[in-house]
């Protein structure tokens, strides 16, 4: 673990001048042997006191601070141990917690949760009935080793705030500076394909999706469109119609835990908000389709829970539904994207600045505010791009082999915006006939309603089924 404060021996006596060693805090006290807040004394108390134990992904490295000193709870117990908190210095009830204490214990009480990321006080209600598991990450590129680790996420089963998306549970420690920003994006990406709360398949019969409710609802609640399945971003099954629903619905959900971590969406008004991700979130959903076919070698595109897409040459038997759906944006995702970020050997780090500056462009009828919050975070995602091929190409590559990586990168985009239009023609029309009971208030939000003209301030509704006259004006 890394401190960013070192052990004084000689602790200052006056008040006025006194921090607290673990977080930096100001107004601190001598409390259990050392210099403490009160958030840092009461954290330490209830850890010691009901043996609380604590997991943390990134190594034991984060650093502890009072602006995110809950970010990690096992690195911020290790930093009160290390200035010399002493836990047989905490009383319970009726004196000495424990006077032989032997370290914590594991009980089957889970961790308490903060629900945001900039809250130091915010706490989950307890949980009814919780189950653990260990995910383990696969390394995706070897440049980036560094940050496989072993997530222990807790399974909720039934939770009060389940529906809440990702980036409200802490699962990540915001970056501190712009440096290296792509480390905190990289790390989401693999939090987000390993985290689970069912053993089910979204192509199960009883399981649930919902797919009506707004792209507004789906950013703040996306655990009430699904269960979050295993994405499985393997090429075991080939699609059908069949799995058309739960891997658009599986897929979706994961973009909206995705912008759950950024945070210039939060600086947005609610409606710039909802412009922004109903009229960017399909272009997002591709690149992440792409990059996971490119980097599992898989022969078409991937749809998540094993499914994929084969290319067209295989003569693969296929439903008429699913090519209908499909065949044209996977062709072109195959042959613009994927082969392209075969050649490039993307790294998961520009992707996922790519991806980025995918989300930041342009949407009709924003706020003029709004539009300028956009184009800064496009502008500073941009930049680190060209900061992180400058990093990893610095030693060994001419400028002009700098410059005509940062091209080949940026260039995949107008290919996106392509494929996302295809789209959109393909899976409005499923929307609007129902084909593959695709019809819903959030498919026909996404890919129908963003191309109205103005978008309407009210959520918009599917076509009413029992009139066809409906059908055909759109």
């Amino acid at each position: 673990m890394t401190f960013d404060r070192e052990l004084k021996t000689d602790l200052p006596t006056k008040r006025s001048c006194l921090r607290c060693l673990v977080c930096d805090e100001v107004d601190a006290a001598k409390h259990y042997g050392s210099i403490c807040c009160s958030g840092c004394k009461g954290f330490f108390r209830r850890t010691v006191r009901f043996h609380k134990v604590y997991d943390c992904p990134f190594g034991q490295r984060c650093i502890i601070r009072k602006e995110f000193r809950n970010c990690c709870r096992l690195c911020r117990y290790n930093k009160c141990l290390s200035v010399g908190l002493n836990p047989l210095l905490v009383h319970g009830d009726r004196g000495v917690t424990n006077p032989e204490y032997q370290g914590p214990q594991k009980f089957s009480t889970p961790p308490e949760l903060p629900l945001s990321p900039y809250g130091n006080n915010s706490i989950c209600a307890p949980f009814s009935e919780t189950t653990k598991t260990s995910i383990k990450t696969e390394p995706i590129d070897n440049e980036y080793e560094d940050f496989k680790c072993t997530l222990q996420i807790q399974k909720h089963l039934s939770l009060t705030s389940g529906d809440i998306p990702l980036g409200k549970l802490n699962l990540v420690a915001p970056f501190g500076t712009e440096k290296y920003i792509w480390d905190y994006y990289v790390t989401i990406e693999r939090v987000i394909d390993n985290y689970t709360d069912t053993d089910c398949s979204p192509f199960e019969t009883d399981f649930e999706i919902d797919l009506e409710i707004s792209a507004v609802d789906a950013f703040h609640r996306p655990r009430a469109i699904c269960k979050r399945t295993k994405l499985n971003w393997s090429a075991e099954q080939v699609l059908t119609s069949s799995h058309l629903k739960g891997t658009w619905g599986r897929t979706t959900q994961c973009f909206f835990d995705w912008v759950s971590f950024i945070p210039e969406l939060h600086e947005l008004s609610s409606d710039d908000l909802r412009q922004l991700i109903v009229g960017r979130s399909v272009q997002c959903i591709w690149m992440l389709f792409s990059h996971r076919s490119a980097i599992n070698t898989t022969s078409g595109v991937v749809f998540s829970a094993g499914c994929y897409y084969p290319r067209v040459e295989e003569n693969v038997e296929l439903d008429s539904i699913t090519k209908m759906c499909c065949e044209r944006t996977a062709k072109l995702t195959t042959i613009e994207v994927i082969d392209e970020m075969r050649r490039l050997k993307i790294t998961m780090a520009e992707y996922a600045l790519l991806r980025l500056i995918t989300l930041f462009m342009a949407v009709p009828c924003m706020s003029a505010e709004g539009r300028k919050i956009v184009q800064k975070a496009r502008r500073k995602y941009t930049n680190a791009l060209n900061e992180l091929v400058q990093h990893r190409l610095a030693q060994n590559a001419s400028f002009s082999e700098i410059v005509d990586r940062i091209s080949r990168l940026v260039l995949i985009l107008p290919s996106i915006e392509k494929i996302s239009q295809l789209d959109d023609d393909a899976v409005g029309m499923m929307t609007v006939f129902n084909i593959a009971q695709m019809r819903s208030t959030l498919t026909y939000e996404l890919h129908v309603g963003k191309n109205e003209s103005p978008l309407p301030t009210k959520q918009p509704s599917p076509p009413d089924s029992t009139s066809s006259n409906n059908l055909f004006q759109l």
